[in-house]
């Protein structure tokens, strides 16, 4: 470096040197200058202002009573607000889940809030078979389908949700109501008579379908019997004839058979309802059975199932009705199927007329101790209608009588039988002894 050159920084390092000093000088003065204004006697300390009075008040300002300095509502309003509260102890008293039926009365659980405590709830729906939720304005149980509400609890900036579900069910089959129309013929007033489900008719029926919230699908067929081991047996649903009916209006059946109806709602709940339709008079027979020459027993025998007809015994398979008759009686009997088809019956009793007498040397005795020394010993009978005799010797077994002279000793029964059944009877010892004079 040449000596112009050292002399140049020189030059430049007095000017720095210069110009800091400058600086400090003039910072000096303002802070002396700053210093004394605020020894100005003219400047006047701030006081604190004293508490305003109530009625100095707008309705928007309120006093800090920390502070003692007015300040908005909403600010003591967010201090308040500090406090902790647990929110969840509104929603601990309300279930996750409901299940009700449609058309039950269902409130939901009351939730009681302190003041402050803001409660905001929301509907939403899902259809039976629905796919999605949507929003609504309320909860109804009118018709199926899932409910989801939430609750939302707030306080100040604090909040918390539940939320529950509802589940609305239909377990209620449909309703299938059968009328059948009756006329009395006296007064000519039509009335409409219900009937149930099983029950045989002898003429047309009126069905009408009905639902707790709503039919959905309604079918019928005229069931077809199958000869399986002797017995007509119902052939299975498969091999039915199903018709769909339009539910909307009245099933009319007329023709004779056996109806099954069914009828399912929208939930799949399914009810089926049978009638028979019969308009044949059962065919029957009488068949008669002595009891004694007194009584007979009459029995009244069908082909179907009939009813029981005051002083009759029916039957435990309901095709048979007996009854004791004195004999020589007449009497109309009305036999009705279940239906209600009648058919009528004449009973006639025969009176039995028998008599059966012992006969010593051609003679009639009354004495039932006999003695072959005193003559042949025969046995004659007369009866109507014709009867057999038959006679049994001491402990043995009866067999037909032929008008054979009894000559051995010992104890006789004679009986006369017709059908089976003894209508009158008689017994007598006989004895060999010699009775001397």
């Amino acid at each position: 470096m040449n000596a112009n050159d050292k002399k140049g920084l020189w030059l430049v390092g007095f000017f720095l040197i210069l110009l800091v000093g400058s600086l400090i000088a003039i910072r000096g003065c303002d802070k002396k200058e700053l210093k004394d204004d605020r020894k100005d006697s003219n400047i006047v300390e701030p006081v604190p202002s004293p508490t305003p009075k109530t009625d100095e008040l707008d309705n928007n300002s309120i006093v800090d009573s920390n502070t003692n300095i007015v300040v908005k509502k909403d600010y003591q309003v967010e201090k308040e607000q500090e406090k902790i509260i647990d929110l969840n102890q509104y929603l601990s008293q309300v279930d996750s889940m409901y299940k009700i039926a449609v058309g039950e009365q269902f409130t939901l659980p009351e939730i009681k809030l302190e003041e402050g405590v803001f409660l905001k709830i929301e509907y939403f729906f899902q259809e039976l078979y629905g796919t999605s939720y949507q929003k609504v304005s309320d909860f109804s149980s009118s018709q199926p389908g899932m409910y989801k509400v939430v609750y939302t609890v707030r306080y100040g900036v604090w909040s918390t949700q539940k939320e529950i579900s509802i589940l609305v069910q239909d377990q209620e089959a449909p309703i299938i109501e059968g009328l059948i129309r009756r006329e009395d013929p006296t007064t000519g007033i039509t009335s409409y008579e219900p009937v149930k489900s099983g029950s045989k008719i002898n003429q047309e029926i009126m069905l009408s379908f009905r639902d707790n919230h709503e039919v959905a699908y309604v079918e019928y067929y005229k069931a077809k019997y199958e000869i399986i081991n002797n017995t007509a047996t119902i052939e299975q649903d498969a091999m039915q004839e199903m018709i769909e009916v339009d539910f909307t209006q009245d099933l009319i059946l007329y023709e004779d058979g056996e109806y099954h109806v069914r009828a399912y709602d929208v939930s799949g709940n399914v009810q089926e309802y049978i009638v028979t339709i019969d308009r044949s008079n059962p065919v029957v027979q009488v068949t008669y059975s002595r009891i004694d020459k007194n009584h007979t027993i009459v029995t009244i025998t069908s082909q179907e199932d009939i009813r029981v007809i005051s002083g009759w015994q029916l039957s435990q398979d309901q095709r048979h009705l007996t009854k004791i008759y004195e004999n020589n009686q007449m009497e109309e009997v009305s036999v009705f199927d279940l239906a209600g088809n009648e058919v009528t019956v004449q009973i006639a009793t025969t009176n039995v007329e028998v008599s059966i007498d012992v006969l010593q040397a051609g003679k009639k005795t009354t004495s039932v101790n006999l003695n072959t020394n005193d003559g042949d010993i025969t046995v004659s009978m007369t009866s109507t209608p014709s009867m057999e005799l038959v006679y049994a010797y001491e402990d043995g077994s009866f067999q037909t009588y032929n008008n054979q002279v009894l000559k051995t000793a010992g104890y006789y029964t004679f009986q006369a039988v017709l059908d089976g059944i003894v209508m009158d009877s008689v017994e007598f010892y006989i004895s060999e002894q010699v009775v001397g004079d």
